[in-house]
């Protein structure tokens, strides 16, 4: 498991919560797509204490679909 992946238990499912950075990685895109994502409701963040984590689901179904706007641009 890489050092931004942790595991947190979702009912009876486990997922993983990324970092940003590799969030970035697996998307193949900016740090700040990744935000403008996030800003737009198009990847779900959690919250833990101060700090912003995604689904590997979520990141994983962005994948699957096709990043929307990969290139910054609202679709």
């Amino acid at each position: 498991m890489s050092k931004s992946a942790h595991p947190v238990t979702l009912g009876d499912t486990q997922d993983h919560l990324l970092a940003l950075p590799e969030v970035a990685r697996r998307l193949a895109c900016s740090r700040g797509t990744v935000r403008r994502l996030d800003a737009r409701g198009v990847l779900p963040r959690v919250r833990v204490g101060r700090l912003v984590r995604y689904r590997a689901s979520d990141v994983a179904r962005l994948v699957n679909e096709g990043v929307p706007c990969a290139s910054g641009r609202a679709a």
